[in-house]
């Protein structure tokens, strides 16, 4: 049995488990696997009902070869236009959060020394109510 150039010795012309697979494409079991549910990895099942799985070297380096050429045409588009919009909102989040982080850290004014304090204080007066404020104790 010939051996894939990229294989190396101990790695066979035919991937028979996830391990092999995986070990081929230098990820881990679970990523290859995600990789044949999300991104169509080509692997062959023996038995549909079972876990066994067969690769091709030839077949996967395809596969990851057009992985790796991107996204073309509109897809590519929308992608671009999508991330496009996504910074300008967290460019837009940031500053917003910017100005409350900048609200929270100014001290606290004083009731007595807020805006209006004095014509709060005076139209108490007029209305014969005193001020209870704690600058007047």
């Amino acid at each position: 049995m010939a051996k894939h150039p990229r294989a190396g010795p101990e790695m066979p012309n035919i991937l028979t488990s996830w391990k092999e697979i995986s070990q081929y494409l230098g990820k881990g079991v679970r990523t290859v696997q995600r990789w044949e549910r999300e991104a169509g990895l080509p692997v062959r099942r023996e038995n549909p009902a079972r876990q066994s799985v067969l690769a091709i070297p030839e077949e996967l380096d395809e596969w990851a070869r057009s992985r790796t050429r991107g996204p073309a045409g509109p897809v590519a588009e929308t992608l671009r236009k999508e991330l496009t919009a996504l910074r300008e909102e967290t460019s837009e989040l940031r500053r917003r959060l910017d100005f409350i982080e900048g609200l929270v850290r100014q001290p606290r004014r004083r009731r007595d020394k807020a805006p209006g304090a004095d014509r709060r204080r005076r139209n108490l007066q007029m209305l014969g109510g005193a001020d209870r404020s704690p600058a007047a104790d």
